[in-house]
């Protein structure tokens, strides 16, 4: 059986209740190309959306490919993350306490495989981190479509407030938001994730465990002479 980071719904904190939820500015976190292939956990129980294909792709992001089996609750809505509860747990226990932000940047690629305008609705993404306030877990949403004439767009940059010192999780969020704009038999989209600009990487475990073996042979090195 699939092992996964086991939550509830209810736990995630929503930031904006609103459609509008501006980044703030400070010290901000993002994700490098490696780390975003580091995903590999689905979270919340009883959800059957699922990621079939995650890539990093030329140029600057990762693809996922996320089909979700019909159009409502709680199979319209994902959360794929790196957490300490199940897969390799790489973004799990990072030191984040220098930040303020968690940004990532979402692109709307296409909608079961069209990617001109006015298919589909209005999804919610969102950068999702935990712990916040010591147990939940929590995304601040942004919005993108592929339909004319609404005040959003196909790329957004999700940027959540940092409220822990180490990570259980990092992650992405995305929600298929009113149903009555999606198939109830089901529908494929494609997100491209990237770095947010101006904002720093976080060194994940394995960079920091070659950064420190580096360090070892440099000193020996230097003992040596």
């Amino acid at each position: 059986m699939e092992k996964r980071c086991v939550f509830v719904l209810p736990m995630v904190v929503v930031f904006a209740l609103g459609l509008s939820a501006p980044p703030v500015m400070g010290l901000n976190a993002t994700l490098s190309d490696s780390a975003l292939m580091s995903l590999d956990s689905p979270i919340f129980t009883g959800r059957n959306a699922i990621v079939t294909r995650q890539e990093d792709v030329a140029g600057p992001g990762v693809e996922f490919d996320i089909h979700f089996p019909n159009n409502e609750q709680p199979d319209s809505v994902i959360a794929w993350v790196s957490c300490d509860e199940g897969g390799t747990g790489l973004l799990s226990g990072i030191n984040v306490s220098m930040y303020d932000n968690f940004d990532l940047k979402f692109t709307l690629v296409s909608i079961d495989g069209i990617s001109t305008p006015d298919v589909g609705g209005l999804i919610s993404v969102g950068a999702m981190i935990g712990p916040y306030d010591g147990s939940h877990h929590a995304y601040n949403p942004a919005w993108i479509d592929l339909v004319s004439g609404t005040s959003y767009d196909r790329t957004a940059v999700s940027s959540t407030s940092v409220k822990t010192d180490y990570t259980s999780l990092l992650g992405i969020f995305a929600w298929l938001y009113e149903p009555s704009d999606w198939s109830p038999s089901g529908t494929d989209i494609t997100l491209l994730v990237e770095a947010a600009p101006d904002a720093v990487p976080i060194p994940e475990p394995a960079t920091l465990l070659l950064l420190g073996l580096g360090t070892v042979m440099l000193q020996r090195k230097h003992r040596a002479k």
